[in-house]
């Protein structure tokens, strides 16, 4: 019976591994697709030669005035967004076209508006058979703007916000600096570390990835954090619950109001110590 037990665990263990580097490749492969690895800064409509291919780009500056609770919402459908925190009153962004052909760059659709102190940029692909095309977004903030971000594939970098943050990537990294609020990061495959000193609940997934979540010296909250692959390190931490190699539930510091929960189906968890 033990060896029937073994058996079966280590073929569990062989399909969680295939379905893991299934979908990180699956993700890679769209990524790829869309052209997110080789996109580059060139000036406005020049074409350069690239690793792969060539790349256009083409600028749009905007701005939105808005009052004492702005917020920003961001539905991309591929590019790199990063987003970081300005001056009161105004949200500016600069929002980039990017693909092979020139032609390709008018089938690319951004559609901005506004509503109150809700700020809404959208992009489409006008052609589903486009590839290698993206839309990345530079973006100054107040920082106390609440932020929604839904990007189909690329990287996103959000500093010195103090709102709350919500982010859902098909595929990308995502990092997030100097945050204060409530925090939920998702990722189909890819990265996250994040650094701040909540005040309110953090959530963290990623199908296959690493977590970093970096937070002040004795901080106090609940943790629920797991690895279907990979290791959880407390870094110096002491976990009040139960601990393994996988997995860390309890409370640090002596628990707290907020909570912090990390899943990844493939990847090391981190907690480390500022």
């Amino acid at each position: 019976m033990e060896n029937r037990n073994r058996n079966i665990w280590i073929i569990v263990a062989v399909v969680v591994i295939l379905l893991c580097c299934l979908l990180a490749a699956l993700a890679a492969g769209i990524a790829a697709w869309l052209g997110l690895f080789t996109l580059r800064s060139v000036d406005s409509g020049v074409l350069q030669p690239g690793f792969e291919f060539d790349q256009i780009i083409e600028h749009q500056e905007m701005s939105f005035e808005v009052g004492d609770a702005p917020a920003l919402l961001i539905d991309n459908f591929a590019g790199n967004v990063r987003i970081r925190a300005g001056g009161d009153g105004l949200i500016s962004a600069d929002v980039s076209r990017r693909a092979g052909r020139s032609a390709n760059l008018r089938n690319i659709s951004i559609e901005p508006s506004q509503e109150g102190d809700t700020v809404r940029i959208v992009t489409r692909r006008t052609s589903a058979a486009m590839s290698n095309v993206a839309v990345n977004l530079e973006i100054t903030v107040p920082a106390g703007t609440r932020i929604e971000v839904t990007n189909g594939a690329g990287d996103l970098t959000i500093d010195d916000v103090t709102g709350e943050i919500v982010v859902h990537t098909g595929a990308g990294n995502v990092e997030v600096r100097g945050s204060q609020g409530q925090v939920r990061l998702d990722t189909g495959a890819g990265n996250i570390d994040y650094a701040g000193e909540p005040d309110g609940d953090l959530t963290f997934n990623t199908g296959a990835g690493s977590i970093e979540i970096s937070l002040p010296a004795g901080f106090a909250a609940r943790v629920d954090l797991d690895t279907g692959l990979g290791s959880v390190e407390l870094g110096g931490f002491d976990v009040d619950g139960s601990v393994s190699p996988g997995s860390a539930r309890g409370t640090i510091g002596g628990g707290g109001d907020v909570t912090i929960e990390a899943r990844t189906g493939a990847g090391d968890i981190d907690l480390v110590q500022r």
